[in-house]
């Protein structure tokens, strides 16, 4: 009788540990991501903003985010509803209070805002997923043909947001643009054409005729004298429209070559990522004269080239979709693997979630893996590389997993 009794207690102080376990993790988390000083641009301080900057969405998506595990760890500690939401918008507080002091940090009440949507958010999946691992088979079953279908739609729509965007108006030539303080490419363009025809810094008389020769995939050519290494991004070619907005960039960032275009994406103000050209630059010496190229070779493969290194296996994959939501330009290349590997597990998750042991769980599989096969050259995506696919496994996997642990931890309980 004792051993029955105490079983809900152990299971509750088994939560309370975790709990403090995630509190721990998410606090040091935000403080990492948050309290930082960003030396790459100046704080505005627009602290009466709410969506702010050209990344506004991408950015609130990504506080809700980031204050999410808080608000689980919250949920796991028995807090009640109003308390947890509470102490998560007194934890933003401090730390928009902090972002004052600390370079190149923008503190606003955007940003308070979305962080307590994100604790509210996280202390809501805690309360509801017992009740969503508690379907019986059949319908389980059913919910997880739906989440293979909700990975083929993040495909669908990670392949539209990563499209070209290229605004109808009147188009200018940058050579080695200054981007912003301690960014500017000091070399000297000597030739810039895209398809053949040349592109001076200045007004670009044709600009539909550019507008649709960057659509088909250029070829921009380059000839230029090498300047002094940059650590960061910088322009050593680049079209912008008659608003400052950019249309295309071409230029290193450290050993790397970068070709940037505007997308989808950032028209809706999400994040700018980038095709490179990984070890590029490497070989780059000031003084020397360089030939740069970028064009299309095939539906949503891109090739880039410079000096004797070159690749045509370049391009936004499935798993690209995280970087519309935050893609810092320092990114080493192993972890931006690794980050396309968790989105990929993170969108299967679902689908891993609710399988269960009928044939629905067949046609889920076949779904998730037919999604990963075909549908990325549909929406113009580069093959799903090995990585990825073990991410889909993965998601697989930890979504049994979650299911069955929550099952058993709700029948404890009970």
């Amino acid at each position: 009788m004792t051993n029955v009794t105490s079983t809900p207690h152990r299971a509750r102080a088994r939560a309370e540990v975790a709990g403090v376990a995630v509190v721990v993790v998410a606090a040091a988390l935000i403080g990492l991501a948050t309290l930082r000083p960003d030396r790459s641009h100046e704080g505005a301080h627009l602290i009466l903003c709410v969506l702010c900057g050209e990344h506004g969405f991408a950015d609130a998506i990504v506080n809700a985010v980031l204050f999410a595990p808080l608000g689980i760890g919250f949920s796991l500690l028995s807090l009640h509803a109003r308390r947890a939401v509470l102490l998560g918008a007194l934890a933003s507080g401090i730390v928009e209070a902090l972002q004052f002091v600390i370079p190149g940090r923008d503190p606003s009440v955007g940003d308070v805002l979305f962080d307590t949507v994100g604790t509210w958010i996280g202390f809501a999946i805690v309360a509801v997923l017992p009740f969503l691992s508690g379907f019986d088979r059949r319908r389980a079953s059913r919910v997880s043909v739906l989440g293979a279908l909700l990975v083929a739609l993040c495909i669908g729509i990670t392949g539209w947001l990563l499209q070209p965007s290229f605004p109808h108006s009147t188009y200018w030539g940058r050579w080695t643009p200054n981007l912003e303080a301690g960014r500017w490419y000091r070399g000297r363009v000597r030739d810039a054409r895209i398809a053949g025809r040349e592109v001076r810094p200045r007004q670009i008389d044709d600009s539909e005729w550019i507008r649709d020769a960057l659509l088909r995939g250029g070829p921009i050519e380059v000839t230029a004298t090498a300047g002094p290494r940059l650590e960061a991004l910088g322009s050593l070619f680049g079209v912008e429209d008659e608003h400052g907005r950019e249309i295309m960039l071409l230029g290193p960032d450290g050993d790397d070559l970068v070709y940037r275009f505007r997308t989808n994406a950032i028209s809706l103000r999400l994040d700018q990522p980038d095709i490179r050209l990984v070890d590029g630059w490497r070989d780059v010496a000031p003084g020397t004269t360089i030939h740069v190229r970028a064009w299309s070779a095939a539906r949503g493969t891109w090739c880039l080239t410079v000096l004797a290194r070159s690749a045509c296996d370049l391009g936004f994959t499935v798993g690209s979709g995280w970087s519309v939501l935050y893609y810092p330009e320092t990114t080493g290349n192993q972890l931006r693997v690794v980050l396309s590997v968790v989105w990929v597990a993170a969108i299967v998750f679902p689908a891993g979630f609710w399988i269960r042991r009928r044939w629905e769980a067949g046609l889920t599989l076949a779904i998730v893996a037919s999604a990963l096969l075909w549908l990325p050259e549909m929406v113009l995506l580069r093959p799903t590389p090995v990585s990825q696919w073990c991410g889909a496994l993965l998601g697989l996997g930890t979504g049994v997993l979650a299911s069955w642990g929550i099952g058993r931890a709700a029948r404890f309980r009970g």
